[in-house]
């Protein structure tokens, strides 16, 4: 039941951080400049403050060496890096679109997107329940699609 809750914060804090992309991209900065100051250099710091309040005394390096699992390491040094275009496509899509909660709801595609591919890769099952979610989804996104939402500029 945690995990609810903390979804949600999550969300919350995500769709926060979406609409200040969206007034920053709006007001004048450029996507890659947006991009450095709110995860380059806020995640750097924050990541430095982790490491140093999260980390017990003395394992300080054992947090920042290379994973001893090299395909962990390697799958989340992969995962940085789609996350990294993740983050440049949409920011381009928050840019060109006159609606943002359309763009965030086109976005959450990444929930059937993810369902379907850890079915592929984890064989994970899919339950009824899921997959009626997954046509519930799809038929927003087409109905979000058919609205005039600035696509064509």
């Amino acid at each position: 039941m945690k995990y609810i809750f903390s979804a949600l914060t999550g969300a919350l804090l995500l769709s926060l951080s979406d609409l200040c992309t969206n007034y920053a991209l709006e007001n004048g900065l450029t996507n890659l400049k947006h991009t450095f100051w709110s995860h380059g250099v806020v995640y750097l710091i924050a990541i430095i403050v982790a490491i140093g309040v999260m980390s017990k005394k003395g394992q300080i390096t054992s947090n920042i060496k290379f994973p001893e699992n090299k395909k962990a390491g390697s799958a989340s040094l992969m995962a940085g890096l789609f996350g990294f275009l993740a983050l440049l496509t949409i920011n381009y899509s928050f840019r060109h679109s006159n609606n943002i909660g359309y763009t965030v709801a086109l976005i959450s595609t990444t929930s059937v997107i993810t369902l379907v591919l850890s079915n592929i890769l984890f064989n994970n099952p899919l339950e009824t329940k899921g997959t009626i979610g997954i046509f519930t989804i799809l038929i927003g996104v087409y109905l979000i699609s058919t609205c005039n939402n600035g696509l064509d500029h």
